[in-house]
Parts: C-alpha cells; sequence; structure tokens
C-alpha cells in the first residue's frame, strides 16, 4: 500500500499506482480485522485500533493525492500534504506482536504459525517500503552532492591549469626578452661607438643617433607587446593587416648591420596579411639571425623568402645555405633552451619563441626534411590569415 502511494506521488502521470494503492488499502483493513478476530477467538484482549486507523488515513490519502495530482502539484508538494505519522500504530503492532506470541506459544502449533505468518506479513507491509522511501531519498541527495562535487573539482582544475599556464608564461618571459633584445642592444652600442668616435663627421653622427633613437622605439614597442603577448599564456596575438614583405625587409636589415659575415637576403613577393606585425618581426628576425649565424668559414650566407597559396593554408618559406641542422636534432630544435651548437652564444630560446608565436596565429612550423643543403623552414597559417579580396604585389630585397 505504502510502496504503491509512494510511486503514485512519484509518477503521477501512472495512475494505475493510486488505484492500486486503494485496492491495498481495503485489503489491509480487511486483514486487520482478520487478526483482530483471531485475536479474539484466542482470548486475547489486544486490539488494532491505530492500525486500522493509520490504514483508514493512508486510504483517504488516496483521494487526496489524486485531487493534488490532477491540480499540477509537485511530489514534495503532495508528500508534505499527506505525511502520516505511522509511529503510534507501529509501536501497537510491536505491542501486538507480543502478546500474540505469548499466547500462540500456548495454543497448538498450526496456529502459532498461522499468526505468526500474519504477524509478519503485517510488519512487512508497514517497515519494508517505509526503508524503501528513505533509502531512495538518501541516494538523490548522495547523486546530489557527488554531483556538485564533481563541477567544483572541475572548475578548480581549470582554473589550476590557467594559473599554471599563467606562471610558466611569466617566468619565460625574462629568457624570453634577455633573447631578443640581444640583437637591438648590439645595434644601440654600435651606432653609439659610431656617435663617438672622434673621427665622425656630424652627419654620420647625426645618423647614428638617429638610429640609435629608433632601435629604443622598436625596443619599447618589442617589450610591451612581449608583455602582453606573455601575461595572455602565448595565446593571444594582435593581429592587423600588415604588409609581411615590409616586416621581413626590417628584420633582415637590422641582421644585416650586425652580422659580420655580410648575409643576403632575397624576399620574393608576400601578400598582406592578418597577423600581430610586432610578434611576426621576431619570427623572421630569429630565423635570419641563426641563418646569418650558423654558416661554413669564408661562406657569405644567402637567406630566401617565398610564399604559396593554397586552398587551405598559407606557406611561408624560409631557406639558406648555412650549415644547416643535424637529423637527430630535428624533434628538438624547437624546444626551449635547446642549444644545438655550445660554442656559439645564445641562451636556445629563439625557435621555441618563433613556434609560440605561429601556434598562437593558429599555424605550424617545421623543417623540411628533404633540404640537405642548409636549414629550411615551412611556416604553414590558414587561409583566413588572409584579408578578402587578397592583395598583391612584388617587392624583393637583396
Amino acid at each position: 500500500m505504502i510502496h504503491n502511494l509512494k510511486n503514485a506521488i512519484l509518477r503521477p502521470d501512472e495512475p494505475q499506482y493510486i488505484e492500486n494503492a486503494h485496492e491495498n488499502a481495503v485489503t489491509a483493513r480487511n486483514l486487520a480485522l482478520q487478526v483482530e478476530d483471531i485475536a479474539e477467538e484466542l482470548g486475547m484482549e489486544e486490539r488494532l485500533p491505530l492500525t486500522r486507523q493509520m490504514i483508514s488515513a493512508y486510504q483517504s490519502r488516496t483521494e487526496t493525492i489524486r485531487n493534488m495530482i490532477a491540480e499540477g502539484s509537485s511530489a514534495r508538494e503532495i508528500d508534505n500534504v499527506v505525511r502520516y505519522d505511522d509511529t503510534p500504530a507501529l509501536a501497537e503492532l510491536t505491542r501486538f506482536e507480543t502478546s500474540l506470541t505469548r499466547t500462540l506459544l500456548a495454543k497448538s502449533a498450526y496456529v502459532r504459525r498461522l499468526g505468526l505468518l500474519v504477524l509478519f506479513s503485517l510488519i512487512v507491509i508497514a517497515f519494508i517500503p517505509i526503508y524503501l522511501i528513505h533509502q531512495e531519498r538518501a541516494a538523490r541527495r548522495i547523486r546530489k552532492y557527488n554531483g556538485q562535487l564533481l563541477a567544483l573539482n572541475q572548475a578548480l582544475g581549470q582554473q589550476a591549469t590557467k594559473l599554471e599556464q599563467s606562471n610558466l608564461a611569466l617566468k619565460q618571459f625574462a629568457g624570453i626578452v634577455s633573447h631578443d633584445l640581444n640583437s637591438p642592444a648590439r645595434q644601440v652600442k654600435m651606432f653609439a661607438d659610431i656617435g663617438l668616435n672622434a673621427e665622425t663627421n656630424p652627419d654620420k653622427q647625426h645618423l647614428a643617433l638617429e638610429r640609435i633613437r629608433a632601435v629604443a622605439i622598436d625596443m619599447q614597442e618589442l617589450v610591451a607587446r612581449l608583455l602582453e603577448f606573455t601575461k595572455s599564456a602565448f595565446q593571444k596575438p594582435s593581429p592587423e593587416i600588415t604588409d609581411p614583405v615590409e616586416i621581413a625587409q626590417k628584420s633582415a636589415e637590422n641582421v644585416r648591420q650586425i652580422s659580420p659575415n655580410s648575409p643576403e637576403f632575397i624576399i620574393e613577393d608576400m601578400p598582406d596579411m592578418n597577423i600581430d606585425p610586432v610578434l611576426m618581426a621576431r619570427v623572421f628576425s630569429n630565423l635570419y639571425s641563426n641563418a646569418a649565424k650558423y654558416v661554413a668559414p669564408g661562406v657569405t650566407p644567402v637567406v630566401r623568402t617565398s610564399c604559396s597559396i593554397d586552398r587551405n593554408e598559407v606557406l611561408i618559406s624560409v631557406s639558406d645555405n648555412g650549415t644547416g641542422i643535424p637529423d637527430n636534432c630535428r624533434q628538438i630544435v624547437f624546444d626551449p633552451l635547446r642549444q644545438l651548437d655550445s660554442k656559439n652564444e645564445g641562451h636556445g630560446i629563439g625557435l621555441s619563441i618563433v613556434r609560440t608565436i605561429i601556434e598562437a596565429h593558429g599555424g605550424t612550423i617545421e623543417l623540411d626534411p628533404a633540404h640537405k643543403s642548409g636549414s629550411h623552414f615551412l611556416i604553414r597559417l590558414p587561409i583566413s590569415v588572409l584579408p578578402p579580396p587578397p592583395a598583391a604585389g612584388a617587392r624583393a630585397a637583396s
């Protein structure tokens, strides 16, 4: 009876439960009356008025439940209204069981077994559904708390990952700035030496000061942009419509001025692209600087930059005639703090910066394994970097 009442509350769209509960109540009431008749025949004085009252109460609640379901009441609202304190009835059943047991022990074995069977049935009817209801409520609470705990753990894990990325980015910032400011710092020193030379004429001194000022402005812009890029954990460049040829030419000129090897740069036509000009300048500067540095003695570095386009990507190619990169180092050359030649100055961080910047633009960079004479870097950017319509024009610097 109680089990069907519970299902009627939890499953209001299945009316058979309320009908079954009503029938169960009638059966339970008749059973209680029969047990009382048996008790009277056995000479017992105990009766079950509270038990019959409990059964009548649950029977009357079937109609209440039916009406509240029709009114659209929630399960909680219905439960609050029809809840019944059956503690006195259960206590009465316990007392009745004790008295009946004592009486039946004095009677025939048949009567004793019959009474115990009936009483056990009543106890099962009274206790098991109540236990199941409490167990189900406890299980729902546990599932709710487990879900909340899982969501909280996931949120904490995401925050911890973001914090770890930010901390790592800030730790790398000092090394990146140190690496990328090394080249302009040498330019400042070179032009300062020219300006301080007593034999330098005033025009050249003025030109040297102007160049120092231009390099200082570039350094300020570089530091500010790298700091902003680092704070975003190397994930958010600031793209704008930019002429990559102009960026490459300026980077080539800066490398040419400080390199003792007098490198030659061939920069072919490239369309305008929606890229971060400051960060992309670091890409060209690092690749050009390495190409001018790692070359056999007596060989003039020649660096060629070209661009091609297909349906899905923009391919920028930077190749040189230097000493190249050994096959066993091609997988680690982009790892941070990997310096392949300890005899050369540097921190082993330049190509790591290049890869980070390219990946932040949604692209990739790799070494062409088929290129054996020098190094050949392939930069692949998504076709979305091209603004519609793509610009065209041929420029070259040598």
